[in-house]
């Protein structure tokens, strides 16, 4: 009986956090859920950027031009925005390197529910920038995803 009343309660909460709105349909993720949202991607110069709403990413991973993250943060009564910040100046060592950063923007959500987003963002614009920088069609970057996001991956093209 304590469960059941402890699982109502719990509901209950949740509801109220979220002003009786239902979660974004947006935020939901299934199993063939990379969104194909190839926009959102900025090059950007060495400006500081401002600190994004927080989020965690659980998996970033490079496939062809596009950037594929997933992402986790709390929210569920509003949409949330990402976008991938790279930044011009690359770090030359071999293979240079460039920073990047996931701007999320909350957009004011203070709901509680913990949503899982799968992200893909277009990594055309660094190439095309390496291109012309370098004078070659091909090569390698190692991107530094900045925290919140933590990491690095490779991207080979």
């Amino acid at each position: 009986m304590r469960l059941a009343l402890s699982a109502l309660a719990a509901l209950a909460a949740l509801t109220l956090a979220c002003s009786g709105r239902s979660p974004v349909e947006g935020d939901q993720t299934g199993p063939d859920s990379f969104a194909q949202l190839h926009t959102g991607t900025v090059l950007v110069d060495g400006a500081t950027p401002l600190p994004p709403d927080p989020y965690t990413v659980d998996r970033a991973a490079v496939r062809n031009d596009s950037l594929l993250v997933t992402v986790r943060y709390g929210g569920g009564c509003r949409t949330h925005e990402f976008t991938l910040q790279l930044f011009k100046t690359f770090r030359e060592s071999y293979p240079v390197q460039s920073d990047a950063l996931i701007a999320h923007r909350a957009n004011g959500d203070h709901c509680k529910a913990l949503l899982v987003r799968e992200l893909a963002f277009d990594l055309a614009p660094l190439r095309d920038h390496y291109r012309a920088s370098y004078q070659t069609l091909s090569g390698v970057i190692r991107l530094r995803l900045l925290p919140p996001a933590q990491g690095e991956v490779e991207y080979r093209f």
